[in-house]
C-alpha cells in the first residue's frame, strides 16, 4: 500500500507540485523535493542536531537587535531556499509597515548564498562581513 502511495502521488501532493509549477518554482531552477509528505506537501523533510528526520517547518525572525524586539516572523518549510526568500519578505514588509530599515544584518551561514548577498547589495542593504571558516 505504501509503495502505491509513492508511485501514485496523493491529490495534495499533485496540487502542491502543480502550484509550484504555476508559480515558476520548479521552472526557475528550484529542484523538486526528494521527499514529499503525502498529507502536508508544503512541509520539508529535515533533521536537526542528530534527531530523527521528520517533516516540518522553520520559523524565521527579523529582530531589532538594538532594542531586542522581534519585528516580524515568517514560517517556512525547513529549506534554506525558503528561509532566504522569507528574509526578503520580512525586510520588505517591515519597511512598508513600520518604516524600519536595517542598518546591519546578522544571520547564520545559510543566508550567505551568492543570490541572497546579491539581492542585499542590489537593494543597498549591505551584507554584514562574512567570516571564512572553510580552512
Amino acid at each position: 500500500d505504501r509503495l502505491e502511495q509513492i508511485e501514485k502521488p496523493t491529490r495534495a501532493v499533485r496540487d502542491y507540485l502543480n502550484a509550484l509549477n504555476e508559480a515558476g518554482g520548479l521552472a526557475s531552477g528550484r529542484k523538486q523535493p526528494k521527499m514529499i509528505s503525502p498529507t502536508d506537501p508544503a512541509s520539508a523533510w529535515t533533521s536537526m542536531a542528530h534527531k530523527r528526520a521528520q517533516f516540518g517547518y522553520g520559523l524565521n525572525y527579523l529582530i531589532d537587535t538594538e532594542h531586542a524586539v522581534i519585528v516580524d516572523v515568517e514560517a517556512t518549510p525547513a529549506r534554506t531556499y525558503d528561509e532566504v526568500a522569507a528574509t526578503k519578505t520580512m525586510i520588505e514588509r517591515t519597511e512598508a509597515s513600520f518604516g524600519l530599515k536595517p542598518d546591519r544584518r546578522a544571520a547564520d551561514t545559510a543566508y550567505g548564498t551568492g543570490k541572497f548577498l546579491g539581492w542585499l547589495v542590489d537593494e543597498q542593504k549591505w551584507p554584514a562581513p562574512q567570516s571564512d571558516t572553510s580552512s
